[in-house]
């Protein structure tokens, strides 16, 4: 009883372990203008109406609008936490324009590590736009 408790424990201490690699390797930090994978959030703005939410109610939360003409390509997605492949075109600060959206998918927040729920993965660094 004793032995296959201990294997249960581990057992489950390496699936956390695993998959707490795994996430942190999938993102990093914000590099500036690029292309994206991006974990984040679709919230409503009274600025832009739409904003794509990265790190959300985070010290090092970032906040993207969409560029003109591709608000529609994430209304439908309201409140919803994505995964998506992005442009940055424009950054300044934790504030930013985003273009070329593609790959919006739905995630599921993962409740056993919330702290890897969103963030970037740079696909390619690319010059700002002006």
């Amino acid at each position: 009883m004793g032995c296959a408790l201990i294997q249960l424990c581990l057992l489950i201490l390496t699936s956390l372990l695993y998959s707490s690699a795994n996430a942190s390797e999938s993102y990093g930090s914000f590099q500036g203008c690029g292309s994206y994978k991006i974990a984040g959030v679709i919230r409503k703005d009274p600025d832009t109406a739409l904003v794509l939410v990265v790190n959300e109610k985070t010290a090092s939360e970032y906040r993207f609008k969409p560029a003109p003409g591709e608000l529609p390509s994430f209304a439908s997605y309201l409140d919803t936490p994505i995964h998506l492949n992005v442009d940055v075109i424009q950054s300044e600060g934790h504030r930013g324009v985003v273009s070329h959206p593609s790959e919006l998918n739905p995630r599921a927040p993962d409740p056993i590590h919330p702290h890897l729920n969103s963030g970037f993965a740079l696909l390619k660094k690319r010059k700002c736009e002006k």
